[in-house]
């Protein structure tokens, strides 16, 4: 990484490059600051939510079981919704980079959840040499997985350069540990194996909504930074130990 930077450094002689086409700057101002409404979407998908928690809740009580946390949320989430949707006056308006990241979540969260990929690479993560006396060709994953981790991160370049109509070579430096934070913050664990995309949004959420916060309040950005060190130390400590104490037992 310290490599690449240096030649783009050298390649940019370390200075910002501009769109200098006027069709080009609005091309990209498009790509980044396009809206849609989408209250109708989203007063169509509560609406949906509420219907399957209402199944659920059918189908739970003829096997008379008990009420789960999932329904009860599902069906929070749907009310929250349509909630949303009916105080806005029906006059939503969603940023494309939200629909990027609505429609990219989906993505992931389908392949990881049911699809034979998706269980292969929590394979790989959770213990590489099961994986492997599984069949499972633990190095194409791997590689797969860093190489659609970069795809996702270029893509998100595009998207800053496109926001600002230029692009700086040290932009965006430092990013790589607020995204570590924020999967960390949503429960992924550090010695692979497990993670969620919806609680990886979550924590995302939750680690800008601090650095908002703070920003808010005046307490400048070096606040952002402690949060996210201390946040990925604290975690490394719980998963360490965590991960200790269930050897120990395992042992026993």
């Amino acid at each position: 990484m310290t490599a690449v930077r240096g030649l783009i450094l050298l390649y940019t002689d370390g200075r910002s490059l501009a769109a200098s086409d006027e069709d080009v700057a609005k091309a990209m101002q498009s790509f980044e600051g396009g809206q849609y409404n989408l209250a109708w979407v989203i007063f169509v998908v509560g609406l949906a939510l509420l219907v399957f928690s209402a199944q659920r809740l059918v189908l739970g009580r003829r096997a008379r079981r008990s009420l789960q946390p999932a329904t009860v949320g599902v069906a929070l989430g749907g009310a929250a919704f349509v909630a949303l949707a009916v105080g806005s006056g029906w006059d939503l308006p969603v940023r494309n980079p939200v629909i990027f990241l609505i429609v990219f979540a989906l993505a992931v969260w389908s392949v990881l959840r049911f699809t034979t990929v998706g269980r292969r690479l929590y394979a790989v993560g959770g213990n590489p040499e099961a994986a492997r006396l599984s069949g499972i060709n633990v190095t194409k994953y791997r590689l797969l997985s860093f190489v659609f981790c970069s795809a996702t991160a270029g893509f998100a370049g595009i998207l800053f350069a496109s926001r600002l109509r230029s692009i700086n070579p040290a932009g965006l430096q430092g990013a790589e540990l607020t995204v570590i934070a924020a999967a960390i913050l949503g429960g992924t664990s550090l010695t692979g194996g497990f993670g969620s995309v919806v609680k990886t949004l979550a924590g995302a959420l939750l680690l800008f909504s601090l650095s908002n916060g703070f920003n808010i309040l005046n307490l400048g950005a070096n606040w952002q930074g402690l949060i996210e060190g201390t946040v990925v130390v604290t975690a490394a400590a719980i998963y360490t130990i965590g991960s200790k104490k269930s050897h120990s037992r395992t042992s026993g």
